[in-house]
């Protein structure tokens, strides 16, 4: 991740595998869902949702391939 901390609508780069340009992109924050851009096969650029709750959110990735959720939690600041 990116970036541990930001206000709602922070753009963060996340790293991980299996990210298909053709594969669709399920990212969740606390449940709410995220826009997600495909970068490569290892990386994917999302932004914390506009209605994120204040407060530490851990955010699921999902492909087709399966799930993975965040190894630690992005602190959402107010604006």
């Amino acid at each position: 991740m990116s970036s541990e901390s930001g206000p709602p609508g922070t753009v963060l780069k996340i790293v991980g595998t299996g990210f298909s340009i053709t594969g669709q992109h399920d990212v969740r924050f606390n449940g709410l869902p995220a826009a997600a851009t495909w970068v490569s096969a290892t990386e994917l650029v999302i932004t914390a949702p506009d209605s994120a709750a204040i407060g530490p959110v851990l955010f699921l990735v999902g492909t087709e391939k399966g799930f993975a959720m965040s190894p630690k939690p992005f602190i959402v600041r107010r604006p």
